[in-house]
């Protein structure tokens, strides 16, 4: 394309967006204004070495992020079975997480056929995501400083070489989702001033549904700017002002955004008593301080303060320096407030907002770094305006400067060509070009599953925190099953689930009664002597008492065979159950329950002699009548049927 038919396309395009949505600036001829195509090269420049990272790392989805992938593979593979009930599965669909990042990510599904990786396609969503991100925040502040592109640089600059943010492209998160809504919110601020009453309106509506799209606990991150735009709905009306009907800005927002409004409404009506639920449950109490701890006010806030800061700037010299000129700034605006004055608005907003925020995590127990993402837009808009506030071009290149070192350093790392920082580890995951975790746990869904199977019980028995993250975990292997092996919308043939029958485990005894009455054809578990047991384990199965008693069991009760390991990670053994083993099991529970007040005597002694010589070595079955029944009714049904009507 030549210079001339892309100028021609920019402008076209401007000129689209002046007439239908009043987000670009309106032009003053066809060629002079550019802004727009400005913006969207930054953009795609600051992400070039994220589309990299997708491009070549091999590694597998955590829990989160295959839950997520899961119901966005259902979405997609219900639209092209059943549009009808595709319609009712997006406004109706159960959970309890808002599917804003599903409702993007199944567009995306095609492209990962092309390209032979599911995974990969749905990272390339999250990039599409912080894209607009980036275009947004660039035009607002360009907007707020009346046209300075270098300004509105430093602020995309900042933000995309922020550590937290760099981090959030490797994971398919809700999170960018969000910070998309909040850089749609001060476009808005920005604009507001110029655009009709019914335009504000329709664009608040637009960018508020995005947000509960994304997240229940959106609002925290929006209410200022928000709150300061609708007060320009409230003006006295101009003497200009058109009519919705004939203001097609205005009347092109609400036509595409109504409808969307309704279904996200629907969704919320259909699931708010469990998102009402993991929204509490999330925030307070023993779950959240999993991921977090119960602190002090005062503590809690510096945490997040600090998380903040370091997830803006990666390292201390950066810090220094950003440190220094931010104070240096403000006591020049001090000095000199006339020079503050078009920016005041949205430093006061941005600041707000920030402790407003802060303050609300402070309340609550958990501490996931990636809560803090979303802030980071108000931290950028702060520290630029500041800058631009001075009016020194030399300062503004400065950090500018410093900045892009920052971003340098940042992706650097990520991709594994210089030696990774603490201060960056923390939220930057390194490359994994190898795939040894993808293949492992390939490998053992491989292994575990067929698609010829119907309704197999599995139990993936690895702690959360093997290896650092929750990627070999039932939800990471449901997710491969759905993606390789069910078919359409059908079930999956096979179901992981949690030793223990919960994400916390139960106690050995549980656990192995669990493992037998549900019929489980593999347990997949680690071997202590190539991965002891923690004691910091999430699932109190895994912890050094029960772990060990959870194996020899598997080992020696005969219901098993012995183990195969796996040949990726030999750390992995992986039991199957052995053939005959039902009928033991629960000639085993009837013995042992032998003489108890619970189970009559002659009932366990006819169980018994049906079913063949009882094993006494057996110490975990407790002698309870729902354990007994549950056992002996899945496994040998036809036997207890006729000792039902004896």
């Amino acid at each position: 394309m030549t210079r001339a038919a892309a100028q021609r396309t920019a402008a076209s395009m401007q000129v689209w967006l002046y007439e239908h949505f009043h987000l670009a600036g309106k032009p003053k001829s066809p060629f002079q204004r550019t802004d727009w195509v400005i913006a969207s090269s930054v953009a795609i420049a600051l992400l070039i070495p994220a589309g990299a990272w997708i491009a070549i790392d091999n590694s597998p989805f955590g829990g989160d992020q295959s839950e997520y992938a899961t119901r966005t593979l259902i979405l997609f593979r219900t639209l092209v079975e059943s549009p009808s009930r595709w319609v009712t599965l997006m406004a109706t669909g159960d959970g309890f997480r808002p599917p804003g990042i599903e409702w993007v990510g199944q567009f995306f599904v095609p492209l990962g056929y092309l390209i032979g990786s599911v995974d990969k396609a749905l990272l390339y969503s999250v990039l599409a995501i912080q894209f607009i991100s980036l275009m947004l925040l660039f035009r607002a502040i360009w907007e707020m400083t009346d046209g300075d592109t270098l300004t509105a640089t430093l602020g995309a600059l900042l933000l995309a070489a922020a550590p937290i943010f760099v981090g959030s492209s490797q994971n398919y998160m809700v999170e960018p989702l969000q910070v998309l809504a909040v850089t749609w919110l001060l476009l808005i601020l920005a604009r507001a001033r110029d655009w009709s009453r019914a335009l504000i309106v329709g664009q608040l509506m637009a960018a508020g549904t995005l947000a509960m799209l994304a997240k229940a606990s959106s609002p925290l991150y929006c209410v200022v700017p928000a709150l300061v735009a609708v007060t320009f709905v409230f003006r006295p009306a101009r003497s200009r002002e058109l009519r919705l009907t004939r203001d097609r800005a205005a009347l092109s927002t609400m036509i595409l955004t109504v409808p969307v409004s309704m279904v996200c409404l629907s969704w919320y009506l259909h699931n708010y008593r469990a998102v009402l639920a993991h929204a509490s449950g999330s925030s307070f109490g023993r779950f959240a301080a999993v991921w977090g701890k119960e602190d002090t006010f005062l503590n809690s806030l510096a945490y997040w303060l600090g998380i903040l800061l370091r997830g803006l700037f990666s390292n201390t010299p950066t810090r220094f320096l950003i440190y220094a000129i931010l104070s240096g700034g403000v006591l020049y605006l001090v000095i000199r407030t006339k020079d503050f004055e078009r920016d005041h608005r949205a430093v006061l907003v941005a600041a707000i907002q920030l402790a407003v925020t802060l303050a609300a995590f402070a309340l609550a127990s958990n501490r996931l770094h990636r809560f803090a993402l979303p802030l980071l837009p108000y931290g950028a808009v702060l520290l630029s305006l500041i800058v631009a506030a001075v009016n020194r071009r030399i300062l503004t290149g400065l950090v500018i400067l410093v900045v892009a070192y920052q971003f340098l350093d940042v992706h650097a790392q990520k991709l594994g060509m210089i030696r990774p920082t603490r201060a960056v580890a923390e939220f930057v995951r390194r490359i994994d070009r190898d795939g040894r975790s993808l293949r492992t746990i390939d490998s053992i869904v491989e292994r575990t599953c067929r698609q010829s199977d119907h309704g197999v019980v599995n139990v993936l028995a690895i702690d959360a925190v093997f290896k650092g993250r929750d990627w070999l975990a039932p939800v990471p292997a449901n997710y491969v099953v759905r993606k390789h092996l069910a078919t359409g919308t059908q079930a999956p043939p096979c179901n992981y689930m949690y030793v223990g029958n919960s994400f916390f485990g139960s106690s050995a005894t549980d656990a192995w009664n669990h493992i037998l009455s549900t019929r489980v054809r593999y347990v997949i578990i680690a071997d202590p002597a190539v991965y002891p047991p923690s004691a910091s384990a999430m699932n109190q199965t895994l912890n050094p008492e029960n772990a060990p008693v959870v194996l020899n069991q598997l080992r020696n009760s005969g219901s098993f065979n012995p183990p195969t390991r796996l040949p990726e990670d030999p750390g992995i053994l992986i039991f199957e159950r052995a053939v005959g083993s039902d009928r033991a099991i629960t000639s085993d529970v009837a013995a042992r329950c032998i003489g108890s007040d619970v189970v009559a005597p002659s009932v366990a002694l006819q169980s018994v002699t049906a079913m063949g010589t009882a094993r006494q070595n057996i110490r975990l079955y407790e002698c309870d009548e729902r354990a007994f029944s549950m056992m002996a009714l899945s496994l040998c049904p036809e036997t207890m049927r006729k000792l039902a009507f004896s």
